[in-house]
């Protein structure tokens, strides 16, 4: 299976995106359509995999979980900020910041990183 197949798939698994889509649907005072965000979530989270992962061949760039967590976020605040997705107060804007720092944190580095190493590794593919 082609890497960057295997990069895709590895962002979009219902064990990575489950969780996600648990924590939008119950985040109070949301002013998006929360099957507008299961729809484009998944895309995003893949391609956002993919192209990082493609410029981490070429560039030789290290840590490349860092970094896909890090444009992740930075995305994710300028979409939620732009399109005033949230009705909420400065406190709840912060409190709803760290959550996302922490939520992205465990995406990119338990959920993809893992199902990456457990699931897409060579041997295991290639045996089903």
């Amino acid at each position: 299976m082609d890497i960057y197949i295997k990069k895709f798939i590895s962002a979009t698994t219902p064990f990575t995106l489950v969780p996600l889509f648990l924590l939008a649907n119950n985040t109070p005072n949301r002013k998006y359509n929360i099957m507008s965000y299961m729809l484009t979530a998944p895309f995003y989270l893949g391609l956002l995999n993919v192209v990082v992962y493609y410029l981490f061949r070429k560039s030789n760039l290290v840590h490349h979980y860092l970094i896909t967590y890090i444009i992740s976020l930075i995305m994710s605040f300028i979409i939620v900020s732009t399109f005033d997705s949230y009705d909420y107060n400065k406190k709840q804007w912060i409190n709803y910041y760290l959550k996302m720092i922490i939520g992205h944190f465990i995406f990119w580095f338990l959920g993809v990183r893992f199902v990456e190493s457990t699931f897409m590794n060579h041997n295991f593919v290639q045996s089903y």
